[in-house]
């Protein structure tokens, strides 16, 4: 919602051209600046518009540079907190498939000295076909009367998590 501003632009008055009376105008309408704002402000507010951002003067000091390199390595510990030990982030996963990649080309004179773990994970998705068996009965009649499909599937041949 675009809302349209009344602040009066002011053209810039040589100051040859400045009456007393052109002087006096200009200072009732500088007086007038603020009030008006506040106004549109309020304008704004009340048709739901965005309201004006709030600027806050640069609070940014000159950074001073370090005499020694004593105190560059002081500054420095005080600049980022230390961090605690490392941890594996594969750990504690369960490992569902173990596979040994053997070495292409092994050479002459190589000594075996183990294996180094490498842990891929991966999201295995399945194929899972489910077969309702709806149960029909005749009635006495003639009519058939047959069971009626789950809710989780009714109306689709999908199941909820191919819908999802």
């Amino acid at each position: 919602m675009d809302i349209p501003s009344f602040t009066p632009k002011l053209p810039v008055i040589p100051d040859a051209e400045q009456t007393p009376l052109v002087r006096s105008l200009v200072q009732i309408i500088a007086q007038q600046q603020e009030p008006i704002q506040r106004l549109e402000d309020e304008i704004r507010r009340l048709k739901g518009g965005p309201q004006r951002p709030q600027l806050k003067p640069s609070s940014l000091e000159p950074s001073k540079e370090p005499e020694s390199a004593e105190e560059a390595g002081i500054a420095a510990s005080k600049a980022r907190p230390k961090r605690g030990p490392q941890r594996q982030k594969t750990a504690e996963l369960t490992i569902h498939v173990t596979e040994r990649v053997p070495l292409a080309e092994v050479p002459a004179g190589a000594r075996f000295k183990g294996c180094r773990r490498y842990v891929v994970q991966d999201l295995d998705i399945q194929v899972r076909n489910t077969g309702f068996l709806l149960e029909q009965w005749q009635l006495p009649t003639g009519e058939y009367v047959t069971a009626p499909v789950p809710l989780a599937v009714r109306g689709s041949h999908d199941g909820p998590q191919v819908v999802s």
